[in-house]
């Protein structure tokens, strides 16, 4: 799903998603924009407990290139990975850094999609999370 993972040279963040009530609708406003998509692809796995979780997922072409998120859309039967999961880390924040701030807000606009932008030399995904042990920045 990654092919962007075979380039790299140090850890980093490289992909973010979005969850979405209808990848459908996800898919017809990235076409109305001009953005390329692909899916919606089928995913499962079996969870601790011997439940089956299962998704659909929208990918953009250049998403990672271009700093946009790939959609998720949850089945119905399966529950949410955030309620399932330990507790005690929470996202406090999420961050784009971005060499054209107006063109990435205009693109995730045109997708829905709402997310702090911010001026960069190059596509950054920051994210802060609240741990037990401190705020770790994940980028």
């Amino acid at each position: 799903m990654f092919p962007e993972l075979k380039e790299l040279s140090e850890p980093r963040l490289i992909a973010w998603a979005v969850a979405v009530a209808s990848l459908a609708d996800t898919a017809g406003r990235a076409n109305a924009a001009q953005i390329k998509s692909i899916g919606p692809l089928e995913g499962a796995r079996a969870q601790a407990d011997g439940t089956i979780l299962t998704w659909k997922t929208l990918r953009l072409v250049g998403a990672a290139r271009d700093g946009l998120p790939f959609f998720i859309e949850w089945g119905d039967r399966s529950a949410h990975p955030s309620q399932t999961s330990p507790a005690g880390c929470t996202l406090a924040s999420f961050a784009i850094e971005h060499m054209n701030v107006e063109d990435l807000r205009r693109s995730l606009g045109s997708l829905g999609v709402a997310a702090a932008v911010r001026p960069g030399p190059r596509v950054r995904l920051r994210a802060r999370l609240d741990t037990p042990k401190g705020e770790v920045e994940l980028s």
